[in-house]
């Protein structure tokens, strides 16, 4: 897939960024819908689809069969009149007849990001299921699904098990006048939440879907109709390739309506800077494949891909930072393996990236990489260490949007390393967390709640209904880069509230903030520095140490906390 901007031709012609939009709409007819990204998202890659053929380099192709209902055919997929056309026929195969369709996926990964199309979809009749989705290739798919699919797993471009969270933007059956959004979760553990909007499909519209550390919400023709909060119904993240397919998936009740088409007027997606938010797939190595019966084992390392010896690479069970399993490099012979991601459509900026290891030592070489961010490889040497022990790589100035993440071993029978918890993440001068979203405990006895008000900066805020002195509100803040930051906190004041001390993983920070005023409101406390010296988790515990003579209770409120890179 083209990579915005070094490769980028939309239209197959070289044109600025700024004039795409333009040109691309200049060319639609007034019933045909248009909209646009969200704030703050930048065009990284489109496939306009005005060429004669599919762009192969680009591209893979449904075709194989039969397959649920019906047969995929490469045939079936075509360029013509500015639109990528998916055809639904009834055609006779090796003497058999079959409903027969296809479609395209993306040979490059996505992950975080806004993922648009354009498009008219067959609805003459029941029979044909066309879908605009993102979902992670793995290798039992190519058997039925893709060709191109093994060659490109060999070949080191994409992971041998990479399903995690399926993206629906529009799923459609034929004959109706709807479409399922949602999403569908191949990790077990996580929901997957669907929810049906009603249109007209064969008509133009415009279908979107945003994809961010903290929700995936849905567009049509611009209008949010769908939205899932991931911080209250979690889906678990890797970058997936994308897919623009047309599936038969029951019988056909008018034949006479045959052939027709579901046409797609471009592909579109846009990537935005999600600083602080940690854009590997599976980081903390805890994702186990769902697909046992297709011959995957616990030791496959979903979303990481494997290069050379690749049998050196497995998931253990038996040492981790945290939770249940960490990646290994061993082997009973001498071996040469690269763990690693290929990272496409990502804010160009500062980056940093650390992980959590342990060795053996002696490797003539043990490495944490960063490769094709626009610059010379950057490296370190992980180190004999038998304790775990974070490694970080500073400074990673990723100009050209993508990024390869590697670790690598070349090391004896006798060698060995262990890697967890990493994270590749944007470096941001200015984080801030809202009260409301984060994980909280409250102090034995008490309770906490949320309250929507208008004026607080995420639209509500967190209140502790505190007894005494003594009680304590504790949020969880995940802080990705070690570092000193300057901490403010959003008190929300009011008659009933206390006096409160911070505490930063046990030592106290600042001075005593006292939340009581006469009327409600909003004020802001600098209460100084702290050293993040392991990213991570870290524990922000603010503890009643009295309440003025004027004030009701003991409670606390807070609209949010920031933390500020010094």
């Amino acid at each position: 897939m083209s990579l915005f901007p070094k490769w980028f031709k939309p239209l197959r012609t070289v044109l600025p960024v700024c004039l795409l939009a333009t040109a691309a709409l200049s060319t639609l007819s007034p019933t045909q819908a248009s909209a646009t990204a969200p704030t703050g998202y930048t065009l990284y890659y489109a496939d306009e689809f005005n060429d004669a053929a599919v762009n192969e380099n680009d591209w893979m192709y449904r075709d194989a069969g039969p397959y649920s209902q019906g047969y995929n055919r490469k045939e079936n997929v075509r360029e013509s009149g500015g639109s990528l056309h998916i055809d639904f026929k009834h055609e006779q195969i090796n003497g058999t007849w079959y409903n027969t369709c296809g479609g395209i996926i993306s040979k490059k990964l996505f992950g975080y990001g806004y993922y648009e199309t354009k498009a008219k979809l067959f609805n003459a009749t029941t029979g044909l299921h066309s879908s605009f989705w993102s979902m992670g290739l793995s290798n039992h798919i190519a058997a039925d699904n893709v060709t191109g699919l093994t060659a490109e797993i060999a070949a080191g471009n994409l992971p041998y098990y990479n399903q995690a969270t399926e993206i629906d933007g529009f799923e459609h059956n034929s004959g109706t006048n709807g479409y399922d959004t949602g999403t569908i979760t191949y990790v077990p553990g996580y929901s997957s939440p669907r929810q049906s909007v009603s249109t007209t499909p064969d008509a133009w519209h415009v279908y979107g879907y945003e994809w961010t550390p903290t929700a995936i919400k849905f567009y049509l023709d611009g209008t949010l109709v769908n939205s899932i909060n991931t911080t209250t119904i979690p889906q678990p993240f890797a970058p997936a390739n994308f897919w623009l397919t047309a599936l038969g998936y029951s019988g056909v009740s008018d034949y006479s309506k045959l052939p027709g088409e579901s046409e797609f007027d471009y592909f579109r997606y846009y990537a935005k800077s999600y600083p602080n938010a940690n854009l590997l797939g599976n980081p903390q190595m805890e994702y186990t494949v769902k697909d046992t019966s297709k011959g995957y084992t616990d030791q496959d390392t979903p979303n990481w891909i494997e290069t050379y010896d690749k049998d050196a690479s497995f998931m253990t069970t038996t040492d981790t930072h945290t939770g249940t399993r960490a990646l290994k490099h061993a082997k009973s012979s001498d071996y040469l393996v690269t763990t690693k991601q290929n990272l496409n459509g990502i804010a160009n900026g500062t980056y940093q990236l650390s992980a959590w290891v342990k060795s053996s030592g002696g490797q003539s070489q043990s490495m944490m990489r960063v490769l094709n961010y626009g610059g010379p490889e950057m490296n370190l040497t992980i180190p004999a260490t038998s304790t775990w022990t974070q490694v970080t790589l500073n400074d990673i100035p990723v100009t050209n949007g993508q990024a390869t993440i590697a670790f690598t071993s070349n090391a004896t029978s006798t060698q060995w390393m262990l890697v967890d918890d990493v994270n590749f993440s944007e470096v941001s001068a200015t984080t801030v967390y809202e009260a409301e979203t984060l994980p909280v405990t409250v102090s034995t006895g008490d309770s906490q709640a949320n309250y929507a008000d208008a004026p607080a900066s995420g639209g509500s805020f967190n209140n502790l209904s505190g007894n005494a002195v003594g009680d304590y509100v504790q949020y969880t803040l995940n802080v990705p880069q070690t570092g000193t930051y300057t901490v403010y906190v959003g008190n929300r004041k009011a008659a009933n509230k206390g006096i409160y001390q911070l505490a930063v993983n046990g030592t106290n920070l600042g001075s005593t903030v006292d939340q009581y005023a006469a009327a409600s409101g909003y004020a802001e406390s600098n209460l100084g520095t702290v050293t993040i010296s392991a990213a991570g988790n870290q524990t922000f515990r603010f503890t009643v140490t009295g309440k003025n003579a004027s004030a009701s209770t003991y409670n606390l409120a807070y609209d949010y906390i920031t933390l500020v890179k010094n």
